[in-house]
């Protein structure tokens, strides 16, 4: 079985061989062969990452975005010349939640005072006669925003002038969902 592919899959990609062999003219036949590339080449990326050889793997990466951006005229999204290690990651969490520790501290001292973490959410939903956690999406939201235009301008391979780094979003969006959660606890459903 070549790749670790189920039998089933196999029989399939075979058979869209056959037909592409057949009719190789046709723009169709074109795609579904890109397409059957595109599957080998996954289960072949899969197996190399599997096996660790991330050097190797990041330069198939690079190689099936050439192959899909000669198929389809479409170019593709840079590729990281650099994994992100179990390392790395545990720099990352620690660091995070530093930040995450501080701006929760700062930030809601700031908006709340000094009693209360919530008392913005209150104040704000008892004045627009609101449940505080339909206050709390909108504050939260200006952060979704902002991260969806970010992804979307990824995707466009569209550069923009930033007000704050997206990574300060992140942490922002970590420090909603405590309080998020705060509110959960509060009501008893956590």
């Amino acid at each position: 079985m070549a790749l670790g592919l189920g039998e089933g899959l196999m029989d399939s990609l075979e058979r869209v061989q056959a037909d592409i062999d057949r009719e190789m003219t046709t723009d169709e036949a074109k795609r579904m062969k890109s397409v059957q590339s595109a599957i080998l080449a996954t289960e072949e990326l899969r197996n190399l990452l599997l096996d660790n050889r991330s050097e190797s793997a990041r330069r198939t990466i690079a190689d099936i975005l050439r192959h899909l951006d000669e198929q389809e005229g479409v170019k593709p999204p840079a590729v990281p010349n650099k994994i992100f290690t179990p390392s790395d990651w545990n720099k990352l969490l620690d660091e995070t939640f530093d930040k995450v520790r501080a701006l929760g501290r700062d930030k809601g001292a700031e908006y709340s005072g000094d009693v209360d973490r919530l008392l913005n959410f209150r104040r704000n939903g008892r004045d627009l006669d609101l449940p505080m956690e339909v206050v709390w999406r909108v504050y939260a939201a200006k952060h979704w925003d902002a991260i969806g235009q970010y992804i979307r301008d990824i995707a466009a391979g569209k550069e923009r002038l930033r007000t704050e780094p997206m990574t300060g979003r992140a942490d922002d969006l970590i420090v909603y969902l405590l309080l998020l959660k705060a509110m959960m606890i509060e009501r008893g459903q956590a």
